[in-house]
């Protein structure tokens, strides 16, 4: 993208500039998010990268994981941002921004993903489950056996019982 930079300021570098970001876009919760903004300038290279996440400003902190580094090349007048965030949390997922001056920024959709979570809705009464539309039988050994002691226990076994204890075994 190139963006010339409005006349307006005269503490900006004048000319055009070409700036990128890259990185981890999807990320299992407590692994790392990397980023890399790469700001390129005809003239001078950029003086500085700021990051922020939904908006709001981002800065480094040993404590949260949080680290920035900027490198800086005179030769190519390049700068070039790092953000890394060491253990992702799921408040971590956003839109992230890398800005040189308040006319050239560029952006990434970070999403944080929880491998964790097992999204299933239970039908207790039959043993079954439903996932994505499809149903899936539940190995429910404790019902099963409670069934039989009590039965055992009330010595009703009966054909009715077994063919019930039957029929649960076979849809599993």
């Amino acid at each position: 993208m190139l963006v010339e930079n409005s006349l307006k300021n005269p503490n900006k570098c004048y000319g055009h500039y070409d700036i990128q970001i890259s990185g981890t876009q999807f990320v299992e919760k407590g692994e790392h998010i990397y980023l890399e903004c790469n700001a390129t300038s005809v003239a001078n290279p950029p003086q500085s990268i700021d990051w922020f996440k939904d908006g709001s400003a981002v800065q480094s902190s040993v404590k949260q994981g949080i680290y920035i580094r900027e490198q800086i090349s005179l030769s190519t007048k390049t700068i070039i941002s790092a953000l890394e965030i060491q253990r992702a949390r799921m408040s971590d997922t956003g839109v992230y921004v890398c800005r040189v001056s308040d006319t050239l920024a560029t952006r990434i959709k970070v999403d944080v993903l929880n491998a964790e979570t097992y999204n299933e809705k239970r039908n207790a009464h039959y043993g079954e489950s439903e996932s994505s539309g499809s149903t899936v039988h539940v190995v429910n050994t404790e019902f099963i056996l409670l069934t039989f002691i009590m039965c055992l226990l009330q010595k009703c076994i009966t054909s009715e019982i077994v063919y019930s204890l039957k029929y649960m075994s076979t849809r599993l």
